[in-house]
C-alpha cells in the first residue's frame, strides 16, 4: 500500500479505538438486560464486566505474541470477527452464560486485540511524537464508552427487548469498520524512520535510550515488580468504578434522565 500522510494512520487507530472502547460502556449497555432478566442479580451481571476485562488482557497478550509471527492486519480483521460473534451471540442471550461468552470472553479479547494492534503499529509512525501519538490514541479508547454509550441510549428500541437489536446492530459495524481499516495497518519502512530521526536529531531533540531486556531479566528487578503492582492497584479502582457506574448515578440522583446517566457514565 502507498505510503500515506501519518496523520490519516493515527486518524484510522483513534477511530478504531473508539469503537474497541465501547466494551468499557458496559454500565450503561447493561440498564436494559436487566430490565428484562429482573431475576438476574447485579453480582452476576457486574461479573460480565470482570470476565470482558481479563479477556481484554489476555486479547492484548496474544496478539503482542502473534505480531511477532502474523500480519497485524489479520489480527484486526480477526478482531471484526470476534466482536460481531460476541454480540450476536450476547444478542441472542436467554441465560447469563451466553453474555459472559458473547460479550464477556469474545467481545472482551476482540477489544484487546484491536487494543494492541493500534498501539504497537500507529505508534510507530511517530517516532518522534511517542507520547503525543499515545495520548490521541488513548483518547479515542476512553471516548468510545461516551459516544456508544449516547447512541445505545438514544437509538436503542423501547420494546423489552430492544437491546437485542442495538447488539446486533453494533457488531455488524464493528466487524465492517475493523475489516477495511485493517488493511491501513502498515508499519513504517526503515526510510520513513530513518527521515523521521534525522529531523529529530536537527532538531536538537535528545532521544533517550531505553533498556532492551528479554522477560527473564525484566522480572528480576524491582523497578517492574513496583510497577507491575501499582498499576495493577490502579487500574482495578479505576475499573471497580468504570463497572458500577450507572448504578453509581442512580442512586446518587435517582431522579435523572437516562441521557445524562449515559453522560456522567
Amino acid at each position: 500500500m502507498k505510503r500515506l500522510n501519518r496523520w490519516i494512520y493515527a486518524v484510522i487507530g483513534v477511530i478504531v479505538l473508539l469503537l474497541a472502547g465501547l466494551i468499557y460502556a458496559w454500565s450503561v449497555l447493561v440498564i436494559p438486560i436487566a430490565n428484562e432478566f429482573t431475576n438476574w442479580s447485579h453480582t452476576s451481571l457486574s461479573l460480565t464486566f470482570t470476565i470482558c476485562m481479563t479477556l481484554f488482557c489476555i486479547g492484548g497478550l496474544i496478539g503482542g505474541i502473534l505480531q511477532k509471527k502474523i500480519d497485524v492486519k489479520i489480527n484486526v480483521w480477526a478482531s471484526g470477527i470476534l466482536f460481531f460473534v460476541g454480540f450476536f451471540i450476547a444478542s441472542k442471550a436467554q441465560n447469563i452464560i451466553t453474555i459472559y461468552m458473547g460479550y464477556g470472553v469474545l467481545a472482551g479479547f476482540a477489544s484487546g486485540l484491536a487494543y494492541n494492534s493500534v498501539m504497537s503499529t500507529m505508534s510507530k509512525w511517530f517516532p518522534d511524537k511517542q507520547g503525543l501519538i499515545s495520548g490521541i490514541l488513548l483518547m479515542g479508547f476512553g471516548l468510545g464508552s461516551f459516544i456508544i454509550g449516547k447512541v445505545y441510549q438514544a437509538y436503542t428500541p423501547s420494546t423489552i427487548s430492544g437491546w437485542r437489536i442495538s447488539f446486533m446492530i453494533f457488531g455488524v459495524i464493528l466487524a465492517v469498520v475493523l475489516i477495511i481499516f485493517g488493511f491501513f495497518f502498515v508499519k513504517p519502512d526503515e526510510d520513513f524512520i530513518l527521515t523521521v530521526s534525522k529531523n529529530k536529531k536537527e532538531n536538537n531533540i535528545k532521544k533517550e535510550v531505553g533498556i532492551d531486556i528479554d522477560a527473564k531479566q525484566m522480572i528480576k528487578r524491582s523497578s517492574f515488580w513496583f510497577y507491575f503492582v501499582w498499576a495493577i492497584l490502579l487500574s482495578a479502582s479505576g475499573l471497580a468504578l468504570i463497572s458500577q457506574a450507572s448504578g453509581i448515578v442512580n442512586e446518587i440522583a435517582k431522579n435523572i434522565d437516562a441521557s445524562s446517566v449515559a453522560t456522567i457514565v
